[in-house]
């Protein structure tokens, strides 16, 4: 008997799912209470990850590209944000000539863009 799947279900469930798949190279979700400074490096993390993916890159010619290991790169890509400065993200990004925009909105909705 196959289970049905719905998708309709609260981000919690979404969350508490994707904790139940084996580990591999998959992408880290932010917990809901993460740290401004964590939310930009995980942008920068994403930005870095679409770099790869949009140019068809090989893990080791992005890790190449950045000066990294394969390991510290293949953690930047699943968007681990405990591992780098929000400087040496910056950095990186700089390296791969990624255009980088911080909006930042408040609990009102209101953004400043920087």
């Amino acid at each position: 008997m196959t289970k049905k799947v719905n998708y309709n279900f609260p981000a919690e469930e979404i969350r508490k799912d994707l904790e139940k798949k084996p580990r591999g190279i998959v992408n880290i979700l932010l917990p809901e209470n993460t740290s401004l400074s964590d939310k930009f490096k995980y942008e920068i993390c994403q930005k870095i990850l679409a770099y790869q993916q949009d140019n068809k890159k090989t893990f080791e010619e992005i890790s190449n590209l950045l000066g990294l290991t394969l390991t510290q790169t293949i953690e930047i890509l699943r968007g681990n944000t405990t591992i780098m400065s929000l400087d040496s993200l910056t950095t990186y990004a700089e390296r791969l000539h990624l255009p980088l925009q911080i909006k930042i909105t408040n609990k009102q909705d209101k953004s400043l863009n920087a």
